[in-house]
């Protein structure tokens, strides 16, 4: 990368969230100042034609709506490209009743890859009349767009070959990536063949049949999206983590691509586009993803990057020109404030005001404990900074509102883990200072509640919200349970601790943790999830810890894990927590299926009792390696 993008794109999700006409074009001159020279639609189901005329005007847009969108590009020397998944994302569609014919999981005994059930996410490929309808919505919708481009997803299809007719074609010798690429060349057919456009889409699925690109059109443009932190290699997204040279491959076969980075933190921008400068991309796409919760503004500094970026050409400069677009947008040049901007982008903080029982993952660690300490150090600058213009006072405000927001993620899992602390009778801080930090934390939620409804009201002006509650309405609702059982501290609980193993974040391995008491035969389901690590406890990556608590505190005698779905799990060790008992493993009495090394969940260490098909490349393919259940069985005894 030495030289501009031809394509310098950004995504503006409305698939999601619907956005003003007002906003749109505010963004799209925000887009033109800094670089970029197309806007990408994500539509997902949001446009109303004669073909779909089922979303009511309030939560969809029409032709002519689309017409203004690009009248107004047009203007500031911006292209519109606008997507419509063909193939996998399509609940919208599928919702309504005239469409859920068109369903892979449309039989009432249909299951999807990840227990989904009708109507699913999914268009069935062994069906003629999904064709009749993409063929129809797709030409309407082209209409309004004169870009030489349409995308058309086919991401993430996680439900294909479910239905009785797929299954029947793999029955008779077709493959789930035949499905695939038949459905591919049938919208290139509409797509190139009628329409008269260039199409693209993602490239994931491509991970998981890699044989089919000898059978593609080489004329479809590849969206190579990668958004880990730091790109120095793709990587599968849902097949170990493979990391593999398929940009080469791209370039040696005529491929033409882009580079797909998230608006999440600009070393994923820099990192990727460095990866892919020898291999000569068409260009890049900024994807941002689902704001239904949120706002863009806070992203604005890094969307402003790439567009810059990939505009200069000179990935060498990456924190020059992030500096530099900073400073031009948030109108200032001091070096504090701009380094503060830059801690907060590429900060890894992740708290989240989710409910307090999903914050015990023991406790508080030091990388935690960091990062509150850098949010608070970042908002006292942001803070003391005078704003440029409108916009920049704007994006300042939705900064300060999100440090709030993780600072209150922060404390939350402080003050969560404490209570269950106490309530299972482990020492902690005295319950008076547990209350007053419970208070004060509702206190901070409802006060950024009123924040977000002051934003909804200026920036999303009569617009429903999504899930028909105001932003952080259930988070305050929670809290407020929380300081209310804190307050008559009645709970009495056991706390069943245990330390996972999972060096590949991404798969998606079920697990479903049961226990017997003493006193009673049957068995008690305590957690059925998919146990992942929180991203911001990296000091025993890949280890981690989850606790679940178990009203009563019961005498435990026996716990039982039983666990099926793609990756598999490590259990390292577990103890159960109630007053002065401690309870740990004794003896394993059971397994089945797969399970390796059982007596490693025994001894306390970094050695682990592996669980299920960790290679989830082979389950993909083979359902029934996901299906699988299996499972283990211990006796707990006191700790002497």
């Amino acid at each position: 990368m030495d030289k501009p993008y031809e394509i310098r794109s950004v995504q503006l999700d409305l698939g999601r969230q619907v956005e003003t006409l007002d906003y749109i074009r505010d963004f799209i001159d925000f887009a033109a100042q800094f670089g970029y020279n197309s806007l990408h639609l994500y539509l997902e189901a949001r446009i109303r034609t004669a073909s779909f005329p089922y979303p009511a005007e309030i939560d969809s847009y029409s032709i002519d709506d689309m017409k203004l969108i690009v009248d107004h590009a047009a203007k500031r020397g911006m292209d519109v490209v606008p997507q419509v998944n063909c193939f996998s994302h399509v609940e919208h569609f599928l919702r309504y009743p005239e469409l859920l014919p068109l369903s892979e999981l449309r039989e009432p005994d249909a299951t999807g890859r990840f227990g989904g059930k009708s109507p699913g996410l999914t268009f069935c490929p062994s069906q003629e009349a999904t064709y009749d309808f993409l063929e129809a919505y797709l030409t309407e919708v082209a209409a309004a767009f004169p870009s030489t481009w349409f995308h058309v997803g086919l991401d993430e299809v996680w439900e294909i070959g479910r239905c009785s007719e797929c299954r029947r074609r793999i029955s008779q010798g077709e493959t789930q990536g035949d499905l695939f690429l038949q459905h591919l060349l049938r919208l290139h057919q509409i797509v190139v063949g009628k329409l008269g456009k260039r199409m693209m889409m993602w490239d994931d699925m491509l991970e998981e049949y890699p044989a089919i690109l000898d059978q593609m059109p080489t004329d479809i443009v590849q969206c190579v999206w990668q958004y880990n932190n730091l790109v120095d290699r793709c990587k599968t997204h849902f097949g170990n983590q493979a990391r593999d040279w398929r940009l080469a491959d791209y370039q040696e076969r005529g491929i033409s691509f882009l580079v797909c980075p998230v608006n999440w933190n600009p070393l994923n921008t820099e990192s990727l586009s460095r990866h892919a400068a020898p291999y000569q991309p068409l260009g890049g796409l900024m994807t941002i993803w689902e704001n239904s919760t949120r706002f863009m503004l806070v992203q604005y500094p890094i969307i402003a990057f790439a567009g810059r970026l990939w505009e200069d050409g000179r990935w060498w400069r990456a924190k020059e020109i992030f500096r530099e677009c900073c400073a031009e947008l948030l109108g200032s040049r001091d070096g504090e404030f701009l380094d503060a901007v830059w801690a907060f982008s590429c900060g890894n903080f992740a708290a989240r005001l989710s409910p307090p029982a999903s914050q015990l993952h023991g406790d508080v660690t030091p990388s935690e404990e960091q990062a509150a300490a850098t949010l608070r150090l970042i908002r006292n600058v942001i803070a003391t900074t005078n704003a440029g213009d409108v916009r920049a006072r704007e994006v300042l405000d939705d900064m300060l509102v999100n440090v709030d927001l993780q600072l209150a993620g922060h404390a939350l899992r402080s003050v969560a883990e404490e209570a269950w602390l106490h309530w299972a009778g482990q020492p902690t801080p005295p319950r008076a200072i547990l209350l007053e930090e419970a208070r004060d934390l509702l206190g901070q939620v409802q006060s950024l509640k009123v924040r977000r409804a002051e934003q909804w009201e200026h920036l999303r002006t009569g617009l429903p919200h999504q899930s028909s509650r105001p932003i952080l309405a259930a988070e305050e609702s929670a809290i407020a349970d929380f300081v209310d059982r804190l307050t008559r501290d009645e709970e009495a609980v056991g706390l069943l601790r245990i330390r996972y193993a999972l060096p590949d974040c991404y798969g998606s391995q079920k697990v479903r943790v049961l226990v017997r008491h003493d006193d009673d035969m049957s068995w008690h389901t305590v957690y059925e999830g998919v146990p992942k690590p929180r991203m911001t406890l990296l000091d025993d990556m890949p280890f981690y810890l989850l606790e679940h608590p178990l009203p009563g505190k019961p005498l435990l005698e026996r716990v039982r894990i039983e666990t099926w779905g793609y990756g598999g799990i490590g259990l390292l060790y577990m103890e159960y927590l109630a007053d002065a008992l401690v309870l740990v493993p004794d003896r394993v009495v059971d397994t089945e299926g797969r399970v390796e090394r059982p007596e490693a969940i025994l001894t306390d260490n970094t050695v682990w009792c592996q669980m299920g098909e960790v290679d989830v490349h082979a389950s993909f393919h083979h359902p029934e390696l996901a299906d699988a259940v299996h499972h283990l069985e211990l006796i707990l005894k006191s700790r002497t």
